[in-house]
């Protein structure tokens, strides 16, 4: 999917959202009227919550489909879920993933040779340049699938482990504070 493409898809979501909220004389859609308990939403496999343009477009996606979790992982992750945990998770036959998109770094290496120093030369010049100067930018889509669109689901991806304790992460800092040598 090219670039514009994706960002245009983006855009008439987000339209044709605030449309049918106008319409009906409603909140604009992100403006959730209830509560959840994840309400963002984030990759179970992967433990990442998702930024920018991606969460109106997961959370239009999961209002409009009226999907109860805010979870969701690609095609390729389900499958190395199940390589990795001997188990039958699959996404049903039919369904269609929601289209995301990632900023991502990229060796360019048409024009730059990597150096046993982790440095590159550029091909047409004969210069060591640093591996940010060999880099560029460029925009990835993706599809994920939510995990209501999916059978056999583990209750560990409905309900991953905490991986941080953010109680206990400010008790300790503050503690650390409290005993410094420095007055409050």
């Amino acid at each position: 999917m090219k670039s514009a493409d994706i960002y245009q898809s983006i855009s008439n979501q987000i339209l044709e959202a605030l449309r049918k909220a106008k319409a009906s004389g409603g909140l604009a859609p992100w403006h959730r009227p209830w509560s959840v308990n994840d309400p963002m939403p984030s990759n179970p496999y992967s433990g990442v919550t998702y930024q920018g343009s991606n969460i109106i477009t997961l959370w239009l996606s999961q209002i409009g489909h009226g999907w109860k979790t805010a979870k969701f992982l690609t095609f390729k992750q389900v499958g190395l879920y199940n390589s990795q945990h001997n188990c039958q998770l699959r996404i049903r036959k039919g369904e269609h993933g929601t289209p995301i998109i990632r900023w991502v770094r990229a060796l360019n290496t048409k024009h730059y040779i990597p150096r046993p120093d982790g440095r590159y030369t550029d091909r047409q010049t004969g210069m060591v340049v640093s591996k940010e100067r060999a880099e560029y930018v460029t925009l990835r889509s993706y599809f994920v699938f939510n995990l209501d669109q999916m059978d056999d689901v583990p209750s560990e991806l409905l309900n991953p482990p905490q991986l941080y304790n953010w109680s206990q992460t400010r008790d300790n800092a503050w503690s650390f504070i409290k005993a410094g040598p420095w007055t409050l």
